[in-house]
């Protein structure tokens, strides 16, 4: 038996009072953002054509107990602690829990995948198809950061796509957002937790998050760009998915 966990609100709701009856919250005091970074919601109103720039701030974050997620209400944003799991080479995961695919997962992260989702509908989100359907709908967008701390001491964040080079232009990608597509429950168990999948850029499998290219059935599309002055193989980072602005 197949459970629709991806069925929009009420789905969402169902998970949001799980959560709460597992004693997690789905709140956190504002301090959860690093001092005199900006927030969430200015990156998310950057250009969707271009990736942003880095921005650098003076403190670090507090850091992030390894599985736990912090929400920020007022901003629709959420974030999660991670390290970098792949240093080299093609990327078909942008973001795995270890049961996923790391030997071509970008980023690992202990986040349970079913109070992640839960988490995002808490934030108001909706979820659908990757690719907008015969009716205009898909799963509203979120933009996805890297907050780290450079070798200075100075606390930097930036787009994933700053991470990923497009093996068709030699480039980073376009800064598109990421397509809330949610999971579903099978026989009782939820499919994005079993397969180990976050965010994925090659778009087979059961996720939270999957790619809005559509070309992302190709699973050569994306490789790792390397990084300057960033954590290497197996440094922390913070994970921040921010709800994009709809478009005017």
């Amino acid at each position: 038996m197949t459970s629709m966990v991806s069925g929009g609100r009420r789905s969402g709701l169902w998970l949001a009072c799980l959560v709460g009856s597992m004693g997690l919250a789905l709140s956190v005091p504002p301090a959860v953002a690093a001092p005199d970074l900006a927030p969430a919601a200015a990156v998310s109103a950057a250009p969707a054509a271009s990736a942003a720039a880095p921005v650098e701030g003076v403190a670090p974050a507090a850091p992030a107990r390894p599985g736990a997620i912090a929400v920020d209400a007022s901003n629709r944003s959420l974030s999660f602690a991670a390290v970098i799991n792949l240093a080299e080479g093609p990327i078909e995961v942008v973001i795995a829990t270890p049961k996923g695919r790391l030997h071509e997962a970008l980023l690992r992260a202990e986040v349970n995948p079913l109070m992640l989702q839960a988490s995002l509908y808490a934030l108001g989100l909706n979820n659908g198809p990757r690719l907008l359907d015969s009716t205009g709908r898909r799963g509203d967008l979120v933009d996805i950061d890297i907050e780290y701390v450079n070798a200075a001491g100075t606390v930097v964040r930036e787009p994933v796509e700053a991470w990923i080079r497009d093996t068709r232009t030699g480039e980073r990608p376009q800064r598109i957002g990421w397509v809330f597509v949610g999971s579903v429950m099978r026989d009782g168990l939820f499919l994005a937790e079993e397969e180990g999948n976050i965010c994925i850029n090659y778009s087979v499998g059961s996720t939270i998050l999957d790619c809005p290219d559509p070309q992302s059935l190709d699973d050569t599309l994306h490789v790792v760009e390397p990084r300057q002055g960033a954590p290497g193989l197996g440094g922390a980072v913070r994970v921040i998915l921010t709800a994009r602005r709809a478009s005017p």
